[in-house]
Formats: C-alpha cells, structure tokens, sequence
C-alpha cells in the first residue's frame, strides 16, 4: 500500500513541476510549482488553513519527499485526504515544492543584489522585462531608495558585467542602479512558522561560499 501510494504522489509531482515564467532561473537553481499570484488583491486567506493543513506542511518541512500514506499514518487520516490537502495547498499558492540546488557547484559562484532605480510609470513592465533574464533569480518592487530589487546568479564578475551593460541596461526605462556582490550569506532559510507561533523547521546556514538553494 506504501510503495503503491508513494508511486501516485510521485506521478501527482511529475505532473506540477514545471519552471515558473516569467522569471526564469539558470538551469537547475529554481523549478518551483507554477503558483496562483500572491498580489494584495488576491492573498490566501490564512482563515482557510487549519489544524490539519498545518499539520500536513509541518511533515513535509521535514522531508518534502515524505509518501502521503506516512503523512495520513501520522496524523490519523487517509492518504486521499492528505493528497486533496496538498493539491489545494498548492493550488492556493500556500505550498510549494521545489528541487534545491547549490549555484556554485551548477558553476553560477557569483551572487548580487542590484537595487534598480526606474521610471515610475512603467515599473511593472520593467520588472517583467528583467525578470525574464535568465541570470535573475528573485525580484521585488520596493519602497525606499530603489523602485526594483534583483537577485541574480553569474558564472563570474565578467559575466555579471555583460548582465549590467548588455542586458539590464538595454531595459528601456532604468535609470541607474547599485549592485552589491555577496561575500557570504550567514543566514538564509526556506520555510518559517505559522502565524499561531509553529517553531521553525527550517536549516538555517553559514558558509563562506554564498549560496542561495530552492
């Protein structure tokens, strides 16, 4: 029953794993679930998610591999309530899973944050616009200082100056921007805990070689 449980969840997996567009990762650094837009105008109601859910999520903090015939066994319940769960979950944009990598050794050792200054009325556009370079992992807008905030992965400094000057720049509508190298990320995690005070189940990290995973 395990193993016949555990082969449909992974057909369940193979079928919502696929790259989120626009903002496209170098190979092997991001493949998140595609997620319903977490805009003000349409956040999850945390209302919605009880006892169970974050029971469920709880689990899956800890091995997000783990069968949903475990989860249920845990927690009391049948797998197939477990799989509506976390299908929903998914759906709603409260979970995803993804595949962490480590950008050094997928050879992308160079990491920044650029603070991008833009022209008001087309931030939106802008940011789409480089969101889709394939160098740029994470990107927000922003109050204060800069209109956009970019995270991006580079092979080395030569190629983050081509991302600068050859790409970034070409964006009709930046203005100027600030670029900070990391030397070395001394915490960074990947899940936290509910608003109702669940402890984090997330690693937290230090490392000389920056990396950011997932």
């Amino acid at each position: 029953a395990r193993i016949a449980e555990s082969s449909s969840r992974d057909r369940d997996l193979a079928g919502l794993l696929r790259p989120r567009q626009p903002c496209r990762p170098p190979t092997g650094s991001r493949a998140p679930f595609p997620l319903i837009p977490m805009s003000p105008q349409n956040p999850p109601d945390p209302n919605k998610i009880d006892a169970m859910d974050r029971q469920i999520i709880a689990a899956l903090k800890e091995d997000g591999r783990m069968p949903f015939a475990q989860i249920a066994q845990r927690l009391g319940v049948s797998p197939g309530m477990v799989r509506q769960r976390f299908h929903r979950l998914v759906q709603e944009g409260v979970l995803q899973i993804v595949a962490v990598t480590n950008p050094l050794l997928m050879g992308y050792p160079t990491m920044a944050l650029i603070g991008v200054k833009a022209d008001g009325n087309r931030l939106e556009e802008i940011a789409e616009q480089v969101a889709a370079f394939d160098e740029v992992i994470y990107l927000v807008l922003c109050t204060g200082s800069y209109d956009l905030l970019v995270e991006v992965v580079c092979r080395d400094n030569d190629h983050l100056l081509r991302f600068l000057t050859e790409r970034l720049y070409s964006v009709e509508g930046v203005r100027d921007t600030e670029t900070f190298i990391y030397l070395k990320i001394v915490k960074e995690i990947y899940s936290w805990g509910s608003p109702e005070g669940e402890p984090q189940n997330g690693h937290d990290r230090e490392t000389d070689v920056p990396r950011r995973q997932g």
